[in-house]
Parts: C-alpha cells; sequence; structure tokens
C-alpha cells in the first residue's frame, strides 16, 4: 500500500525524467540509497521509471546530476493527505475541508 500512495503523491510520473507510466512500469528510488545509509521512508523514496532508477544506481540524485522534478520539502507531506488529496480532485466539496487551497498556496512558494 505505501507503494500505491507514493505513486499517487508522485502523480504516476518519473521524479527525475517526468514521464508519466503505468505503475508497472514504475519503480521507488532511495534518493539516498540504501548503500549509503539511506532509510525506506516516504521521505526518502520517490517514483522513478525503470531506466532512470537503474541510471542513477547507488548514487544520490546530486551524485548522478540528476535533479529531482520535486522539492524534497513536498515529499514531507504525509501519504494520508496526499491519498485524501488525490480523491478530493473528483469530490470539490472536500476542498475547504483538506485546507487544499491553502496547500497549494505553499506548495507554489516552495517551488518559486
Amino acid at each position: 500500500m505505501k507503494r500505491a500512495r507514493i505513486y499517487i503523491r508522485d502523480r504516476y510520473r518519473c521524479q527525475y525524467c517526468g514521464e508519466h507510466r503505468h505503475a508497472k512500469d514504475l519503480t521507488l528510488d532511495h534518493i539516498l540509497p540504501r548503500a549509503q545509509g539511506g532509510e525506506s521512508t516516504p521521505q526518502n523514496l520517490v517514483t522513478a521509471c525503470v531506466k532512470c532508477n537503474q541510471r542513477k544506481g547507488n548514487r544520490t540524485p546530486e551524485q548522478a546530476r540528476m535533479p529531482m522534478l520535486t522539492s524534497q520539502k513536498l515529499l514531507r507531506l504525509g501519504l494520508d493527505h496526499v491519498l485524501l488529496c488525490h480523491y478530493a480532485e473528483s469530490r470539490p466539496e472536500w476542498r475547504k475541508y483538506l485546507f487544499m487551497d491553502e496547500l497549494e498556496d505553499t506548495a507554489s512558494v516552495m517551488a518559486a
């Protein structure tokens, strides 16, 4: 279940090349590789296509010269909140209860 939530958080998009893929064509990549002490936590995992994950190998994005498309600050959002926001896209009446407008304002400031 954690895998699906991370795919939803990352919108089924490789965080390195930006390509949208089906779940069967995606992997989870450790930002700080396990070989370098990285943990399997949502904050250290991103969606990656197989090609980018293999290219990155056991290196950090900086070491591999493969910048991530999403800020690591945004990856710290709770997966439960991300999942609710995903489902709320088809239920606009939920937005005010999930503080989605405030979250989008924060995300746009962080991305700038």
